[in-house]
């Protein structure tokens, strides 16, 4: 799987702590490739090829940790990135992958996945710093 292991990569890159998350789209065998839990963004639950799942995923997606987010959740991700993220597409779901690709790299792609990324976490602004004494002017008439 070629998209897999263009998405570890960036993940060992990350210290190990980088997401994946799947827009719409779930390769089954992913988790046990990067031998972590992949999230999904998605309003069903289809993408898990799970009836169970699906006829649930309501409730599966209010469990606590649960790797099933809303369909919209990947845009929050992507505006926020929380911590550095690999986000994958359909092939075949051009909306969401130009969005991605108009603000993340291309890592792979075959005929079922794309992978974008890894989003970069924004650097937490440094805290102002007190002013420095001007040295070697005016008064000091101690």
């Amino acid at each position: 799987m070629a998209v897999g292991a263009l998405t570890k990569g960036p993940l060992l890159r990350a210290g190990g702590t980088g997401a994946v998350l799947g827009v719409l789209a779930y390769p089954p065998s992913l988790p046990f490739y990067l031998g972590r839990p992949v999230a999904v963004a998605t309003p069903t639950g289809a993408e898990l090829t799970s009836t169970y799942i699906a006829d649930n995923v309501e409730r599966l997606r209010d469990a606590p940790g649960s790797p099933l987010l809303p369909a919209g959740y990947w845009r929050e991700a992507l505006a926020r990135c929380p911590v550095p993220t690999v986000f994958l597409a359909g092939a075949g779901n051009r909306e969401v992958r130009e969005t991605l690709g108009a603000a993340l790299p291309l890592l792979a792609a075959d005929s079922h996945y794309a992978a974008y990324g890894p989003c970069r976490p924004a650097q937490a602004p440094q805290p102002p710093q007190p002013p420095k004494p001007l040295r070697g002017r005016g008064g000091g008439g101690r």
